[in-house]
């Protein structure tokens, strides 16, 4: 989903803003807080599984991360300016902004409304497009209930894949139909959750919790046709303020259905331990008293 609201650029001299049109913005997610912070780099050398080997875990795990974040902004960029801008039209509980000419879709307009709920209470949002002088159809939309502040609270929001294809013709024929996500930002954790929905049915689930103190966790489900030892995989994995951490996984699907394991990384994401099953059986390498949790990391959930 590209989104370009290009007559906003020439209109950031027009209206001002005013105390109550902040508010309704406060209602938007702020990706950059939702964002999962794994700010290590993947590893480049050969890799094995060993004790001294860079972990092939810990790249699976910034690939999932970085892979999430940039799904967050596919999801949320076409909010950014209207951050830049004052609405367009003001309502009793309602802002608009548009509806503007959408450059990246030729004979398409955008429109981002906000409305304010239950007096103040709860908002709602949504990006809509529509050919011109034709009907609006929603692509992506949310909710936020302020709890602790304005700034701090719980939302959901979503994108509809399908709609995009069906109506704009771009985006991945195979993506998903939908994309739902839930997040809490008045916990320690931040909390995110994100399921993707093909067809009827839920095939993809990812969580992150952001930790004030930078140690942060990811859990997902990773599929992979190819590799018949283990179609389908479950990670939960944590890591510290250095990025050091620990993952555990269970095989949902393949040969080794039902087998589980772990695998621990320094802050250099070398492999300090690991526990599994191969071909030759079970094995065990390095000292568990090295991983930087001693137990598996457990995820908090959005109230």
């Amino acid at each position: 989903m590209r989104i370009a609201i290009a007559a906003l650029l020439v209109l950031t001299a027009c209206g001002s803003w005013s105390n109550e049109d902040l508010e309704y913005l406060y209602a938007l997610p702020q990706k950059d807080t939702l964002k999962s912070k794994l700010d290590g780099t993947g590893n480049t050398a050969s890799q094995g599984l060993s004790v001294g080997d860079p972990s092939k875990t810990y790249d699976d795990l910034k690939k999932t991360s970085d892979d999430f974040n940039a799904f967050l902004d596919l999801v949320l960029n076409g909010l950014d300016a209207i951050r830049q801008f004052p609405p367009t039209t003001r309502q009793e509980d309602a802002r608009i902004w548009g509806p503007y000419p959408d450059d990246k879709h030729k004979g398409f307009d955008v429109q981002v409304e906000i409305h304010r709920e239950q007096a103040g209470a709860q908002y709602s949002w949504a990006i809509k497009m529509r050919p011109r002088n034709g009907e609006f159809f929603t692509l992506a939309g949310g909710t936020y209930k302020p709890t602790k502040s304005l700034r701090e609270g719980q939302g959901t929001f979503f994108l509809d894949g399908k709609a995009d294809r069906d109506n704009l013709h771009e985006g991945d024929p195979n993506g998903a139909d939908r994309a739902d996500f839930r997040y809490s930002t008045d916990t320690d954790p931040v909390i995110v959750e994100l399921d993707l929905t093909y067809g009827a049915a839920v095939t993809v689930g990812l969580a992150f919790n952001g930790h004030s103190d930078k140690s942060a966790a990811l859990a997902w489900v990773a599929v992979n046709p190819a590799n018949t030892d283990a179609s389908k995989v479950s990670y939960a994995a944590g890591w510290t303020a250095t990025t050091a951490g620990r993952a555990d996984l269970v095989v949902l699907e393949g040969k080794y259905a039902t087998a589980t394991g772990i695998e621990c990384w320094d802050q250099g994401h070398i492999v300090v331990y690991a526990k599994g099953y191969s071909d030759a059986g079970p094995f065990e390498i390095g000292n568990a008293a090295d991983c930087a949790y001693a137990a598996p990391v457990e995820l908090k959930a959005v109230p």
